[in-house]
């Protein structure tokens, strides 16, 4: 928002330590944990088979192909999505068992009396991708995140890509190309669901799988036990901002 984007933080500043002697790396055919329990002393936990899950998009900003198709997705890689702030569109919230309700400031589409068909209340407080209200979506390094204190990430741009997103940056025309951002009934034919539903979750395994070489490279057992220290930045500003170890050589002093 006006920031010379080189001159922000980057992922790219933070290295992933894999273990090498004090701590060792895991075989390959060690099994990783996946799971993610939300709400553990909740009366009803709610526990995702991974800790990825799609994140708020509303309907009407996004096609009801798009939403459904990846409600669909979700729910067969055994994870959840969140209705966004569109209010719950009926065919999405059939279709996935794990679905998160979302309650903003703004309250639109907000209704009691759907906490009923609900799995999980999604609380709102803030938006920091761009002034005022509305969305804007981003990819981060899933691990990284992890590391730094995330219990789970949720996915937007990236999902949307999966399932058929070409990046045309026109969503506010209504003449998304591709189905995924638009309300236009000729558009929305040339999404298929089932296909969508299976490039999401093409995607998703092949994330988690990646995501468990890496444990085991950083000589874990579960996805939940990345920490801080495997964590390192080559700047020494990065590494006092994300708490984690400075390598001992900033290029730029």
């Amino acid at each position: 928002m006006g920031v010379p984007r080189n001159e922000l933080p980057d992922w790219n500043d933070i290295q992933i330590m894999v273990a090498q002697l004090h701590r060792k790396p895991l075989m390959e055919d060690i099994p990783v944990g996946t799971n993610l329990v939300i709400g553990p002393n909740a009366r009803k936990p709610l526990e995702l088979k991974i800790p990825l899950f799609v994140s708020d998009m509303s309907f009407g900003a996004l096609s009801e192909e798009a939403k459904t198709a990846m409600a669909l997705d979700a729910e067969q890689a055994g994870t959840g999505i969140c209705s966004g702030e569109g209010g719950m569109l009926p065919d999405e919230q059939a279709a996935n068992s794990r679905y998160f309700y979302e309650l903003a400031s703004a309250q639109f589409g907000y209704n009691e009396e759907s906490l009923k068909k609900v799995q999980a209340f999604h609380f709102k407080g803030g938006q920091g991708a761009k002034t005022g209200t509305g969305g804007l979506r981003t990819h981060t390094d899933f691990i990284k995140a992890m590391a730094l204190g995330a219990d789970g990430v949720a996915l937007a741009n990236s999902a949307m890509q999966a399932i058929g997103c070409v990046g045309a940056r026109i969503c506010n025309t209504n003449n998304c190309p591709a189905g995924v951002a638009t309300q236009k009934p000729e558009l929305r034919k040339r999404l298929d669901v089932a296909v969508a539903a299976k490039k999401l979750n093409t995607y998703l395994e092949s994330t988690v799988e990646l995501m468990q070489v890496m444990a085991r490279a950083c000589g874990h057992n579960h996805l939940n036990q990345f920490e801080q220290r495997d964590l390192a930045a080559w700047k020494r500003n990065i590494a006092k901002l994300a708490g984690i170890e400075h390598s001992g050589f900033d290029p730029e002093r």
